[in-house]
């Protein structure tokens, strides 16, 4: 069953990172990696789940829990004079009063269509957070390889984008076409598809013993140097602003092993930085990326401004899981109205308040809470790279949710599940507690 487990953590994997970078604009695809997703819970109830005997592990257990809950939730239907009484739900209140529909129940949610899609997405990360949980250190570092296969897909896809111009190389369009997004709609979420390959890519190859120490060095200047590229090469602003994080971490895991003494790894902080001071004076690209760092050009400080407003209306309970669309526009300064518009807030920690309200910090207070202490704890020696790089490659995901939405893209997001199972001891690594029927 061990195996049946990792193949299908695999083939989850790929299929998200693969097929899941279109967000919205690609339904088809997504509903392709939640039948995977239900195909791989499916195996996990019939086998059985082991969980980490831990006091972590039952945390985030519970934290689990409570996030997919919470969507549900919110589309049980109230009583009329529950449902009208809620903050911000005045205006359809008095809708139904004008129609003389006064008693019928509504869920809490203002679009309980848009709740259950997101909902939905939630199947992908649980699923391979769980299957994850458990494969041993080995499983765990061929899913690494895999991760960084699907990167290197990303990355040469990027480069073709670029040198053809060609729609075809565009998979899912967009204001972002013409630009190296790889697997991606948005150039951003490519950026961070890319920093996290460059810490987990790394991590696969810093501590291996298949390998001579010339061919661990040139291997890891060889992934660090092509993902750096690829990262400059999107033009993305936090991607440039990330890239020294995802740097350090890889410099960090290199101290962790004999590659690297720690008064090297000094010395090798300040060559990196040398680097990139060189590139910025020679890459075309990391001119138009600090070329657009003119804040009078981005419009996200109004997004954020008319989002808190949106946030007060709605407080303590929130609009519903997926309403920011139509909660928004309803509340979106005049002087903003064009053509385009804010489909999500460009801040996740923003959006999760709108749409959950005072539950929903709190869970995001939980989580990081429970992060930190997965990241800073002790740990056996023998897994202590692939946590940094989960470590890592998790904290660049969070800094950039706070003012894009990495986390939106299924693809990410099925990956930031994965990164996060790398936080707890691999089956091998210690005791387990057992929930359905036991492994074969």
């Amino acid at each position: 069953m061990n195996r049946s487990y990792f193949y299908a953590a695999a083939g989850l994997l790929a299929a998200a990172l693969l097929l899941g970078g279109g967000g919205t604009t690609a339904p088809l695809q997504s509903l392709l990696i939640q039948l995977v997703a239900i195909g791989v819970l499916a195996l996990l109830a019939i086998g059985g789940v082991r969980l980490p005997a831990v006091r972590a592990g039952f945390a985030a257990i519970i934290l689990l829990i409570l996030i997919i809950v919470t969507p549900l939730l919110q589309l049980v239907p109230l009583p009329h004079a529950i449902w009208s009484n809620l903050p911000g739900r005045e205006l359809a209140a008095q809708i139904d009063g004008l129609l003389g529909d006064r008693v019928r129940w509504r869920a809490l949610s203002l679009d309980p269509e848009a709740t259950l899609l997101s909902a939905l997405w939630l199947l992908a990360p649980t699923a391979m957070f769980l299957v994850t949980l458990q494969l041993d250190q080995r499983d765990r570092v061929r899913l690494l390889m895999v991760t960084a296969g699907c990167a290197i897909v990303s990355l040469s896809l990027g480069l073709l984008q670029v040198a053809g111009q060609s729609e075809i190389l565009q998979p899912y369009g967009g204001s972002h076409s013409g630009w190296p997004t790889g697997l991606f709609v948005n150039r951003n979420h490519q950026a961070d598809f890319l920093l996290t390959a460059l810490v987990l890519g790394v991590a696969v190859v810093a501590p291996s013993r298949h390998l001579s120490i010339a061919a661990r060095w040139g291997l890891s200047l060889a992934i660090v140097a092509a993902f750096s590229a690829g990262v400059i090469a999107t033009t993305s602003r936090m991607g440039l602003i990330l890239l020294p994080v995802a740097l350090l971490g890889a410099l960090s895991m290199l101290a962790m092993t004999e590659l690297m003494r720690a008064r090297t790894a000094v010395l090798a902080a300040g060559a990196c930085a040398g680097a990139l001071a060189i590139l910025v004076g020679l890459s075309d690209g990391m001119w138009r990326t600090l070329q657009r760092f003119d804040a009078t050009a981005d419009t996200r400080a109004q997004f954020w401004s008319d989002g808190l407003f949106a946030a007060r209306q709605y407080l303590p309970w929130g609009s519903g899981v997926g309403t920011f669309d139509p909660v928004y526009r309803a509340v979106e300064d005049l002087d903003q109205v064009g053509p385009a518009y804010a489909n999500l807030a460009h801040n996740d920690y923003l959006q999760i308040l709108i749409e959950t309200g005072i539950w929903g910090a709190g869970l995001v207070l939980a989580f990081l809470a429970l992060f930190a202490w997965l990241a800073l704890r002790p740990v056996d020696r023998a897994s202590a790279v692939v946590r940094r790089a989960a470590s890592v490659s998790i904290l660049i995901l969070l800094i950039h949710s706070a003012v894009d939405y990495p986390l939106r893209m299924l693809s990410l997001l099925t990956l930031f599940g994965f990164l996060f199972a790398l936080l707890f001891a691999a089956r091998s690594d210690g005791a387990k507690v057992s929930v359905g029927m036991p492994p074969s």
